[in-house]
């Protein structure tokens, strides 16, 4: 069992994760995974780091940037809140995709799919990397900080639906890593991300139209839409329902083309 103590360990798994995802580093070296106390600390201060960081990004860029490129219609103080909101969502996701093609892709147990379900039992899914570990309790701890976030910002239509989908997300990524099922649950957040950032590029795009139809960025927010609606398609309903549910049971398959 690791017996770093929670700061420096953060720190570490951290600095790992950066130098997978922006640099050329290849932390490969296996970590056994101690799970308790500890790594309920870098979750908790993952979502600390995704809720400072969120935060600072609306106040000091989203939301001038928003009452800059909004047209000054009736009521651009709505569409103000909305676009933040979409944008921090498109960063958000745009960034957990890409760190996971840079983490999770380039596991060696990414394919064939039946190796997410491989070696459960005997303990081969507690050799984690540094930086896929990290990913991981990040990835949770940011549906922590957007569960705080929700409470905290105008309050939004679909109010209690974003209450319980950060909340169960939450909770799911943390107990899927306390129970082993982290290579499933890494393929499954891989697939997910991908849709989201298309959907809130139509919506900054609608947005900015400011309700004229004939706008260019009507046109940009339709084209967006339709990117959106094929991803969703492929990714949620084709790849997720074909790869995650059973292929435990399942023979090998072909390799799909995603980018190393």
């Amino acid at each position: 069992m690791r017996v770093e103590s929670p700061g420096p360990h953060f720190l570490s798994l951290g600095n790992s994760f950066l130098s997978a995802v922006f640099g050329t580093s290849d932390a490969q070296a296996p970590l056994v995974r101690a799970v308790g106390l500890e790594d309920v600390h870098v979750y908790l201060l993952g979502a600390a780091a995704c809720f400072a960081v969120q935060w600072a990004a609306r106040l000091l860029i989203l939301n001038p940037l928003a009452r800059y490129v909004l047209p000054n219609t009736k009521g651009k103080r709505t569409a103000v809140v909305k676009y933040v909101q979409s944008a921090t969502e498109l960063y958000i996701y745009s960034f957990f995709f890409f760190a996971g093609l840079r983490v999770v892709y380039t596991q060696p147990w990414i394919w064939p799919s039946i190796e997410w379900w491989k070696g459960r039992e005997g303990g081969a899914h507690s050799m984690l990397t540094p930086p896929f570990m990290f990913f991981y309790l990040l990835y949770g701890g940011r549906y922590l900080a957007q569960l705080i976030t929700v409470f905290i910002e105008p309050k939004r239509k679909d109010f209690m639906q974003m209450v319980i989908h950060h909340s169960a997300s939450a909770v799911l990524v943390l107990l899927s890593y306390c129970y082993g099922y982290v290579r499933v649950g890494a393929a499954v957040m891989l697939l997910l991300d991908v849709a989201d950032p298309p959907l809130h590029a139509a919506k900054m795009c609608k947005y900015m139209a400011g309700g004229n139809t004939s706008s260019l960025w009507q046109t940009a927010a339709d084209v967006w839409l339709v990117v959106f609606a094929v991803t969703f398609l492929v990714t949620r309903y084709c790849q997720r329902c074909s790869h995650a549910p059973h292929n435990h049971a399942r023979p090998t398959a072909t390799r799909p083309s995603l980018p190393p």
